[in-house]
């Protein structure tokens, strides 16, 4: 596509979007963006050819298109399942929360082949079976939220909290001050009296608070010994993901994602002077997704 060549058929105002993408081959509505952009920063046939492509792009405040190899990968795998595991998820929905999170997005054209051809390569699949009230699937977010120190006015992060159950996929998130012991268990059974009971197991990640050696490891897999007691105490069989096993822990992951795009980023906004203060504002957001 002949950039500038579009710029100055959309300036003499000849031909309709249609038959420009024709000419310069080009998509309509790539046309019809420029020209919604010419209206609102006018521009003359001598500006267009005096100035280079990327002066004319950041003129109208048109972001340049990164090379290929540049585009923000996304979790594939975990596109995939969700995709097969969510009734009636489609590659749109995927594309659109994808797109907003990415920094550099791949176009839907190019994310929609993407995926079709890594469905083609999985194979046949099977679907997972979750009875209720049995599993519970918990992890900390990535994304960690702030709070403001109301006399110094400086931020610091905290974490994240987020669960979810098996069968009903209800979703749960707490922020604690870290990633201790005491606030992984603090942030369990907080989510235990979130959902008025106990599951039968719990599905945590691979991290300290929950797990000092994986199953992998060559003593085998032994647990916190902090959060074995309490999990006995409440009656819960910790099940840790395996090691390099996503599978394992895709419900947490979707959970996750959603906690970012639907608590997270909604909340980024605002100043909170106290965890307590922020877990209020994370249970209001919890309602309205659950």
């Amino acid at each position: 596509m002949d950039f500038k060549k579009v710029l100055r058929l959309i300036v003499i105002g000849d031909l309709s979007d249609v038959a420009i993408s024709q000419v310069c081959a080009a998509h309509r509505t790539t046309v019809a963006k420029y020209r919604r952009k010419l209206h609102d920063h006018p521009l003359g046939l001598e500006q267009i050819d005096e100035l280079t492509v990327d002066a004319l792009r950041a003129v109208l405040g048109l972001k340049r298109r990164p090379p290929p190899n540049q585009w923000t990968e996304p979790d594939w795998d975990l596109m995939a399942r969700r995709m097969s595991s969510e009734k009636g998820m489609v590659i749109t929905v995927l594309h659109d929360e994808y797109f907003r999170q990415a920094e550099n997005p791949m176009s839907y054209t190019r994310f929609r082949r993407r995926l079709s051809a890594h469905l083609k390569k999985r194979g046949p699949i099977m679907r997972q079976i979750r009875v209720a009230g049995e599993e519970a699937f918990v992890d900390f977010s990535g994304k960690r939220p702030k709070i403001t120190d109301p006399l110094t006015g400086k931020t610091r992060p905290v974490e994240l909290f987020v669960g979810a159950l098996g069968h009903s996929r209800l979703i749960f998130a707490t922020a604690v001050p870290d990633q201790s012991t005491q606030s992984w268990i603090k942030a369990t059974v907080a989510m235990f009296d979130y959902y008025g009971g106990t599951p039968k197991y719990l599905v945590p990640d691979n991290l300290k608070a929950a797990v000092l050696h994986p199953r992998s490891h060559a003593r085998g897999q032994i647990l916190n010994p902090g959060f074995d007691r309490a999990m006995q105490h409440y009656g819960v069989t910790p099940l840790p993901a395996r090691v390099r096993s996503p599978q394992d822990k895709g419900l947490v992951e979707q959970s996750v994602l959603h906690v970012k795009r639907w608590i997270t980023l909604r909340l980024s906004g605002q100043t909170f002077h106290s965890i307590a203060e922020l877990n209020r504002a994370i249970a209001m957001e919890l309602d309205r997704i659950n």
